[in-house]
């Protein structure tokens, strides 16, 4: 039932590759009950739980990081079957603690840890190699999330925002709160922070010393921000398990709530289960500790879809930039790439 992986000698490359019954892996039902099949490939190099999964902005390469400290780089290619597959074109290796949290920037990667540091690397060579490193924080470090092509930013258990260009070895801008920050994102100027106190806050990226507007709906501390493509929702994800999305069309205005969703349950080990929308700004996916990826209509808040496949929680996900594939990562030690 699960795919096969070919394990790496000394100098090669690992190929991720299809099993006689993959289909079976990743069956889902529809909102009408109707199973679906689509192609999904598997991918096993890390040890212990996966805890991030990104696409690069072009699609070219995919990054995962986890518990086992290392972040491996996967780029599609096809098999003899004409089967696109997964090839782990290098495995890096220079974080002390887990790898928390990834980001694409134009020409970098930039990785997240629990041992309080921001890694740098540059993936554009055969020999993918860390090229800096950036240790502005004091505390784990819970994500990372891009700005611009050069910029992005980072929030710690310290309760830190702190804004960076990944070319200087100081952040350029940054924020302290009373308590520890989870998650963060940015869009158009502005930036969403939140956490264990689980008020959602947005700042003016070009003035950080007070926010612009704070929304407190949520009752558990908040796990996940995420802004859909076009810019005009934002999602967030709470211990709870229950997702909202808001109307943040005038960032300088108090969003609006859209809905809640429910669906994608949470558990008692309090992972930061993570969101994420569709490149065409349709559906909105999140994780769960029932090893499943839900899949939502943001406008409606139908259910579309379960994937299931993961034989533990659900933690990152990201979406292909321009087709309909997604990422997940879990507990179990894998990611999972397949079509939605």
């Amino acid at each position: 039932m699960m795919h096969q992986t070919k394990r790496r000698k000394p100098g090669e490359s690992q190929v991720v590759s299809y099993s006689s019954k993959a289909a079976e892996l990743h069956r889902h039902e529809d909102e009408n009950g109707h199973e679906n099949h689509g192609d999904a490939v598997v991918l096993e190099a890390h040890k212990g739980p996966v805890l991030a999964a990104k696409f690069n902005r072009d699609g070219s390469l995919l990054a995962t990081g986890g518990m086992d400290r290392t972040i491996q780089l996967w780029a599609p290619s096809m098999d003899d079957e004409n089967h696109e597959v997964q090839v782990n074109v290098a495995s890096l290796q220079q974080h002390k603690k887990a790898v928390t949290s990834l980001a694409w920037l134009a020409d970098v990667l930039v990785s997240a840890s629990a041992d309080a540091t921001l890694g740098i690397w540059d993936t554009a060579t055969d020999a993918p190699r860390k090229i800096r490193k950036l240790a502005g924080h004091s505390a784990v470090i819970n994500q990372v999330a891009s700005i611009s092509d050069s910029t992005f930013c980072s929030v710690s258990d310290a309760g830190q925002l702190k804004v960076w260009d990944y070319r200087d070895k100081s952040p350029v801008a940054g924020i302290r709160t009373e308590f520890p920050l989870l998650t963060s994102c940015a869009h158009n100027g502005s930036i969403y922070i939140s956490g264990i106190d689980p008020r959602i806050s947005a700042f003016d990226m070009r003035k950080l010393d007070a926010p612009v507007w704070c929304v407190a709906d949520q009752l558990d501390s908040v796990t996940s921000l995420s802004v859909s493509p076009d810019g005009s929702s934002l999602s967030s994800r709470s211990f709870d398990g229950l997702v909202w999305t808001y109307n943040i069309t005038h960032a300088s205005t108090m969003p609006r709530v859209v809905r809640n969703f429910q669906g994608a349950p949470s558990g008692k080990e309090n992972w930061l289960i993570r969101t994420c929308f569709s490149n065409n700004n349709v559906n909105l996916l999140s994780g769960a500790e029932d090893h499943s990826v839900v899949v939502w209509d943001q406008l409606s808040g139908a259910l579309v879809a379960k994937l299931s496949g993961h034989e533990g929680a659900v933690l990152d996900l990201d979406y292909h930039p321009t087709l309909d594939v997604t990422v997940s990562s879990s507990t179990d030690g894998t990611a999972i790439v397949r079509e939605v």
